[in-house]
């Protein structure tokens, strides 16, 4: 069916709207053929010597009536599209930033920034295009055609025939043209996803291609993926002229079998002159928007497939769960037996067990790989598990709303996202309706008041994207002042001083001290000069705990975290000269 993608994007709520344009496309085209009989007959009295004054008077009564209700229709269409056009953009938009909220961390990996930039704006535009603008002018083409038609067959239905007889040999290019789009159009959809992605990919490491001196060479790369998306939609132009084309040509061809056939039967005297003057007249109109439509044919199908590369996306699977408004009784985490892996074939957690009981600090460590950031991912329900279970505040934690169970933690992340809005906002992401004041407070609390007021408009100054214009300990100040003003049970710190210098440090330690108060905390640790105190630390290995306790008990079993421990003791005995690395003393 062709555009049954594209209008199968139409939730149950939008279709009964877009019926309403259509059914005043349809009016549109009966007005059309309607408006077309009249100057056709109009015609036709002349020709047969019959027209008066009071026929003139009564087709201009007839024909200003009908355009002046034809204008009213079109207005409506026009006004049905506009209303309808806005609304399915922000309602899908809408959808798949939904969507995208719900679906667990690995589909990130399966659908890259670019490309999914691509499907939210530049493929919804296009569906929306049709949907809304060409699909009622093919609505309305048809109509006046078919009704056009039958006006023919009426008058004289050998040239109506003769007039319709063509419209079956557009079927093949009709068929042509959708195996065309379902192969080149579904690669030109990847490639220009592909093309985004690498002018993402181009802009967000721009700085670190300057400093390696590597822009040109990534310049050619992303010059390279443009070059083939050129290409791909040159191929798919080629393609294509000559089915448009041949539209065009077979339209041309009924026109003049028409009128061949008309002057046939004008000549043996089988038809009056003004029936063939009429019938050629109304052949003409049959073929004009006809003509108009075949240059949508590829748009028609552009929409499908763009509707197709969206469906995508909403159709992706979302997590789960089975009971809502949580109310955790303890702020108790416990792995039981976690297995999960990322690609399916290798497992990044193996049988994984630990519990970070209420009101402790809980550290994991181990090397990098281990299955320290997978672990607290998982805790956070960003990622489910392909095996054991979960268990936070005495529920399995795949049964509770993973929003719900987010809102019970609060997060310290390595690497801080900061957001191109005032640092005040930034803050307040940590509790929705926040005051000024407790925003401030939060920031004293955080120790970051004092650079915020320093800053050119203080808590009202815009950050740069990604809070480029801020040092990385201010980041995670602003951070941990979100955390504070969440005040959330729970805290997962993911080795959130890992690349600080000593004087950071010291105000982030400050900072989380102040947020750690009176809370359960995981700790994802690099550093184990920072994880001392901890409650217990568990070391994992490949994903698995190989150690567990207190530090003064793990040092005195001299086991994977005593070594861990003399490893990093040695490291910080080295210092760089000009021949390399030496220790000291």
């Amino acid at each position: 069916m062709i555009l049954g993608s594209t209008i199968g994007m139409l939730g149950p709520g939008k279709k009964p709207k877009l019926a309403k344009g259509v059914l005043f496309s349809v009016l549109e085209g009966v007005l059309a053929a309607v408006i077309n009989g009249m100057l056709m007959m109009v015609v036709y009295t002349i020709v047969q010597g019959r027209f008066t004054r009071a026929v003139f008077a009564a087709s201009l009564v007839a024909m200003a009536g009908a355009l002046v209700t034809r204008w009213f229709v079109s207005g409506r269409v026009l006004y049905e599209c506009q209303i309808n056009g806005a609304d399915f953009i922000r309602t899908a938009r809408m959808d798949v930033g939904e969507r995208l909220r719900r679906v667990p961390l690995g589909f990130f990996q399966k659908f890259r920034a670019g490309d999914l930039t691509s499907r939210l704006m530049a493929n919804l535009q296009d569906v929306e295009t049709v949907i809304t603008h060409q699909y009622p002018e093919l609505v309305t083409a048809i109509v006046g055609s078919a009704l056009i038609t039958v006006m023919m067959l009426v008058i004289d239905w050998p040239m109506g025939l003769a007039a319709a007889s063509v419209f079956p040999f557009g079927i093949p290019l009709v068929v042509f043209t959708k195996r065309i789009f379902k192969n080149i159009g579904k690669k030109r959809f990847a490639v220009n996803g592909r093309m985004n992605d690498a002018f993402v990919e181009f802009l967000s490491g721009i700085r670190t291609l300057k400093a390696h001196d590597m822009a040109f060479e990534k310049l050619e790369s992303l010059k390279g993926a443009i070059d083939e998306s050129m290409r791909v939609s040159f191929r798919l132009e080629v393609m294509m002229a000559p089915i448009i084309s041949g539209f065009q040509i077979l339209l041309e061809f009924g026109l003049a079998f028409t009128l061949f056939v008309g002057v046939r039967l004008l000549s043996s005297g089988r038809i009056s002159a003004a029936d063939f003057i009429l019938s050629a007249l109304l052949a003409f109109n049959l073929y004009k928007p006809l003509r108009a439509i075949s240059q949508f044919q590829a748009e028609f199908r552009n929409s499908e497939q763009a509707a197709k590369t969206i469906s995508a996306v909403l159709e992706e699977p979302i997590q789960q769960w089975t009971e809502e408004n949580f109310k955790p009784g303890n702020s108790a985490l416990i792995f039981d037996r976690v297995r999960f892996s990322y690609d399916g074939s290798r497992d990044v957690l193996g049988e994984l067990s630990f519990s970070v009981p209420d009101g402790s600090v809980v550290a994991l460590v181990g090397a990098s790989g281990s299955g320290k950031t997978t672990a607290a991912n998982l805790a956070m329900r960003l990622w489910d598990p392909q095996g054991g279970s979960i268990r936070f505040g005495g529920r399995d934690i795949s049964t509770i709303k993973p929003e719900e169970l987010l809102a019970t933690m609060s997060i310290v992340f390595q690497d801080v996202y900061l957001f191109h809005d005032t640092v005040r906002a930034n803050i307040a992401i940590g509790k929705e309706g926040a005051s000024d004041r407790e925003i401030e407070a939060a920031a004293r609390a955080a120790r970051a008041d004092e650079f915020i007021r320093q800053l050119p408009k203080g808590y009202d100054t815009i950050l740069a994207e990604g809070g480029t214009s801020l040092s990385g300990g201010e980041k995670q100040r602003i951070a941990i002042a979100r955390c504070i003003l969440k005040d959330a049970p729970f805290v997962i710190l993911d080795e959130a001083t890992a690349s600080l210098d000593p004087e950071n440090e010291r105000d982030i330690q400050l900072a989380l001290a102040r947020l750690l108060e009176g809370r359960t905390v995981l700790v994802i640790a690099h550093r184990l000069k920072t994880i001392r105190a901890a409650d217990k630390i568990v070391v994992l290995d490949e994903g698995r705990v190989v150690e567990e306790g207190t530090h003064e008990k793990l040092m005195a079993r001299k086991g994977a975290y005593y070594r861990m421990w003399a490893n990093q003791e040695d490291s910080e005995g080295w210092t760089l000269r000009r021949r390399g690395m030496k220790k000291q003393g």
